[in-house]
């Protein structure tokens, strides 16, 4: 794939989860995407797998939209900084536990993505983002 390819690739994925279309979601990875997420060690596989878990941060978050700041590609990776902005209004599941839906916002939360390419899809995903910042944000 040429570098800008990987661009439009990366910025479907992130349009796709701010117009909350799954199927254009899907649409953006193979079938065995393999997505890793650090602030929360969750780690799935396959498609499925990872627009489910995309819908539990949706059910949290229900107004979230993410901006791209920066986009990168060497090769068949790419890094995309992007923040995240959303109100508490569904229950946070998280590692120190459950956060009840309290309206507060999460504003600016920054993100980094390490991206995989194969082919016309993504293939891998590395997200690392500070959970500790996030909790900050939203608790009571």
């Amino acid at each position: 794939m040429a570098d800008q390819d990987i661009i439009n690739l990366v910025r479907e994925q992130i349009d796709a989860q701010n117009a909350q279309d799954d199927n254009r979601l899907g649409a953006t990875v193979t079938d065995d995407y393999v997505y890793n997420e650090f602030g929360t060690q969750r780690r799935v596989q396959g498609r499925q797998a990872w627009v489910e878990l995309w819908q539990g941060w949706r059910q949290a978050f229900p107004d979230v939209k993410g901006t791209i700041q920066n986009v990168f590609v060497s090769g068949n990776q790419a890094v995309a900084e992007v923040t995240w902005d959303g109100t508490l209004q569904g229950d946070f599941v998280g590692p120190g536990g459950t956060i009840s839906a309290n309206g507060k916002r999460m504003q600016d939360l920054h993100t980094a993505f390490v991206y995989t390419a194969e082919g016309a899809k993504l293939k891998e995903v590395n997200v690392y983002f500070d959970i500790a910042a996030l909790i900050q944000q939203i608790s009571p």
